[in-house]
């Protein structure tokens, strides 16, 4: 609920049901051992808007030699909205209230994907991927707005805003790299890089950046085990580190905001200004104990451990008149014990 001039008033209320009705048929046909080709149909239907869509989708796979691959991917996907965007309450002058979001079509993207697998050892393997995504018929305000439902998911909540129609686009293209060896010799590892860019346009038609754009993201996971006594009890050590972009946030405009008495934002420069990059390191320690008919383990699990002050976002607070930080969960250490049967 929202508190207006003529007192509270409910923004979402919805009383009844909704059905997404899926169905698909695939296709494979091999040209040679080495070249695949998967095809496929898939089909939706959704009855609160009744809306449908038909997405073709194809698949194709070569086998350069037996360590190495190349593929390519192209499909159409449709996606509904979060099921409380649909039940969106907008007040009308006689005082009565309709839901406009109820006839929401789907959003459309059209998705292109070129792979590359190469298996350098038996347990440790390479892979890159390249991406191209364009997104249409993306929720947008009526009015001439930076508002989209492509951006929806960056904070807690679903928007309310009303009155929506399927004007937006986005666009999604990026690589990603692979290092992967598994668990062999007592340790194992997994380093991904993905570089993207993200961006959109609302009903103004201004080409922004998402608020999920942060350009790179780097991920490395690693562990290794070591056994101790003569009984195969093991000690183990895991790492993940996790360091990414920025996301982009739209700025306080704080004379406003003081002189309203609440939070309000500079949409014209919507994402337009980073947070700082995000950096997490977890640590865990285990130690196993295998018995003939169990295994019990013990741990600690030691989160964001170098205690990085991870920025969350951004507030207005009424009572400075000042802008505040919120901040993610600092140091925070989990201790565990399991029974394995």
């Amino acid at each position: 609920s929202t508190l207006t001039e003529n007192g509270w008033f409910t923004i979402k209320k919805g009383k009844g049901y909704s059905t997404l009705v899926r169905a698909y048929t695939t296709w494979q046909h091999k040209f040679t051992q080495d070249l695949i080709l998967n095809a496929g149909l898939h089909y939706q239907y959704f009855n609160l808007s009744s809306s449908s869509a038909i997405e073709p989708r194809v698949g194709l796979k070569y086998n350069l030699n037996s360590r190495q691959t190349i593929s390519f991917g192209y499909g159409v996907h449709h996606q509904i909205q979060p099921l409380p965007t649909y039940y969106t309450q907008t007040e009308m002058p006689d005082g009565s209230t309709v839901s406009l979001n109820e006839n929401m079509d789907f959003t459309q993207s059209h998705h292109f994907v070129l792979g590359y697998d190469y298996k350098v050892f038996p347990n440790f393997r390479v892979k890159a991927e390249a991406y191209y995504q364009k997104l249409s018929n993306a929720p947008v305000e009526r009015f001439p707005s930076s508002f989209s439902m492509l951006n929806a998911g960056a904070e807690f909540g679903t928007p309310d805003n009303d009155n929506l129609v399927n004007g937006g686009e986005g666009w999604n293209y990026g690589m990603e790299i692979t290092l992967e060896k598994v668990f062999s010799k007592n340790y194992y590892f997994l380093a991904t890089t993905s570089l993207f860019n993200s961006e959109y346009t609302g009903s103004d038609n201004v080409r922004r950046n998402t608020a999920f754009n942060g350009n790179y993201v780097f991920n490395l996971l690693g562990g290794k085990e070591w056994k101790i006594g003569s009984k195969n009890n093991v000690l183990a050590i895991d790492l993940k580190m996790t360091t990414a972009g920025g996301r982009y946030y739209t700025p306080i405009d704080l004379e406003k905001s003081i002189e309203e008495g609440e939070e309000v934002l500079n949409n014209e420069e919507a994402f337009s200004i980073k947070y700082d990059d995000y950096f997490r390191t977890d640590v865990k320690i285990a130690y196993r104990m295998n018995k003939k008919k169990s295994t019990h383990e013990f741990a600690i699990d030691i989160q964001n451990v170098t205690n990085r002050q991870n920025i969350y976002r951004q507030s207005f607070n009424s009572r400075t008149n000042t802008i505040t930080k919120q901040y993610q969960l600092g140091l925070f250490p989990v201790p565990q014990y399991r029974i394995l049967f």
